[in-house]
């Protein structure tokens, strides 16, 4: 299966208008790549009627020199119409595996 989406970066920036405050500063950029492996599982643990789920999916994407030198600040990932935490990335170069975690629900791009 094919994808193609936004992942988010996320990185503490100076803000320029007021020295001396650090903000979220989000980037996002659109990746081709590859679903490698399709995989969830419902947390009936948690309260409440329906459990959280959660995605083990793996997307492999070409790396490109943005995505090399930002890696830590990888943060989500958007695929099916929902935004995922990214819980991995190894890098198989020029390649990037990336595993997906449960529902992101941090900073987005256009938000502060």
């Amino acid at each position: 299966m094919k994808y193609y989406g936004v992942i988010g970066f996320i990185e503490t920036k100076e803000n320029p208008d007021e020295p001396g405050v650090w903000e979220p500063t989000v980037t996002e950029r659109h990746y081709y790549g590859d679903v490698m492996r399709n995989s969830r599982r419902w947390d009936n643990s948690s309260y409440g009627t329906n459990g959280d789920i959660n995605i083990s999916n793996q997307i492999s994407i070409m790396s490109d020199s943005y995505a090399a030198q930002h890696l830590q600040f990888m943060k989500y990932i958007e695929w099916n119409g929902c935004k995922w935490s990214i819980q991995t990335v190894d890098v198989e170069y020029p390649r990037l595996l990336i595993t997906l975690g449960g529902a992101y629900n941090g900073y987005e791009a256009g938000t502060s």
